[in-house]
């Protein structure tokens, strides 16, 4: 059950962008601590100091919020004896609570560090979340340590635990191969596969945990027009999302209008809100599309046949005339199609132009013989009888229990 807590609270962590280690005695995994920053700056750096100070200055059954020399932030605490043998440490962060490029001239001043470790450390801060609700975060961290810490008092202190060794640093690394700025982006370029796949698979929740943790990303101001930066970002966005929305085997023809639709609404907006709105709407649009729209799991005859179905319900459709659009016999396509649809062909057909016709009655006031014309059938009697079978009611019972309810 304690693992299980702390999966719960990587899980949590992981949705805002932020990273939680274990450290377990004799940690030998502290140098992930802070991303490998101080070992990238500084010859041979040596973690177990900072280690050895977390062991001496965090008392047990105490949360610690705190900020090291670079003002990036950490959440410390000693996790209870009985969920490791060894001793053990939860580390949450680095994360920052401000733009770094508020600060990061006094950093670099006050840790004398040299102009030519500036991309370095702009990489570093750039890679890390930025958590503008930091009360939030604390609160969700507060309440998974109650589980944690199960009938133990403990306290929470914001206090300056020193995440350097209290010796004179090492020499500066003046062989900068920019390892920090490649790991970054691997991480980044990661993150946005797992957003587009979790688009691709039409799952929503996914997708916007994926896009929250990329958000959490710093970003060093590239221009004075924020909004336009803004919009060319979602402008690319919105391109990448319809190409992820495409490999789910969603036909073009249902993709372009939602692109193009979210194009001008891009364009069409006049702050940052407008933008965010946007944003959320885009990804509800495209899983959308995906879970109503995806053929990746049928064979392209098939698909072909679902295609032509959805483009031409209005015209006359028989076996027929659709084993001859996709090009394959009519005794494979019946039997194919049953196997992969479980339903027949006829079947998915009048399916298909009674959802059509509901929409219509419930939003024209078309006389129902006309509906029926415009969703391909040409007796109003058979229109009626076939809407009976799918719905349990006639379309003129439909559109007056849905007016009653409306």
């Amino acid at each position: 059950m304690e693992f299980n807590l702390l999966d719960h609270m990587r899980e949590m962590m992981d949705a805002l962008g932020v990273k939680t280690q274990i450290l377990v005695e004799p940690y030998e995994d502290a140098v992930l601590f802070d991303e490998r920053l101080r070992s990238l700056l500084y010859k041979d750096f040596d973690y177990s100091e900072i280690i050895a100070g977390l062991e001496k200055n965090l008392p047990e059954n105490t949360v610690y919020m705190t900020m090291d020399q670079f003002e990036t932030n950490y959440v410390l605490f000693k996790l209870p004896p009985a969920f490791y043998e060894k001793k053990a440490v939860m580390a949450i962060g680095p994360f920052l609570t401000k733009d770094f490029n508020e600060f990061i001239g006094a950093v670099m001043t006050a840790n004398n560090i040299p102009l030519f470790q500036l991309p370095e450390i702009k990489d570093y801060y750039c890679g890390i979340p930025r958590i503008l609700n930091f009360d939030g975060l604390t609160a969700q961290i507060i309440i998974m340590a109650k589980h944690i810490f199960g009938n133990v008092s403990f306290s929470v202190e914001q206090t300056v635990v020193r995440l350097e060794p209290s010796r004179a640093l090492p020499e500066f690394n003046i062989d900068v191969n920019h390892s920090l700025s490649m790991a970054i982006l691997e991480e980044r370029y990661q993150a946005e596969d797992d957003m587009l796949e979790a688009v691709a698979q039409g799952n929503l929740k996914k997708a916007l945990i994926s896009l929250s943790a990329i958000q959490q990303y710093s970003v060093e101001a590239r221009s004075a027009d924020t909004l336009r930066s803004r919009k060319n970002y979602l402008a690319v966005l919105n391109t990448l999302l319809r190409k992820a929305v495409q490999q789910a085997d969603v036909h073009p023809a249902h993709i372009h209008g939602v692109s193009n639709s979210f194009a001008k609404k891009i364009e069409a907006a006049i702050n940052d809100k407008d933008l965010s709105d946007i944003i959320k709407e885009m990804f509800g649009g495209y899983c959308a599309l995906v879970q109503k729209h995806s053929l990746k799991r049928v064979s392209k005859p098939i698909q072909k046949t679902l295609n032509y179905i959805d483009f031409n319900y209005t015209e006359q459709l028989n076996l027929t005339i659709l084993s001859d659009a996709v090009s394959v016999t009519a005794s494979y396509l019946s039997t194919q199609f049953k196997k992969e649809m479980n339903v027949s062909l006829v079947d998915y057909v009048n399916r298909r132009r009674v959802r059509e016709a509901r929409n219509l009655l419930l939003t024209t006031a078309l006389p129902v013989s006309k509906i029926a014309e415009m969703v391909g059938f040409l007796d109003d009697n058979y229109f009626t009888r076939i809407f009976k079978k799918f719905e349990n009611v006639s379309p003129r019972e439909f559109r007056k229990l849905r007016s009653r309810s409306g």
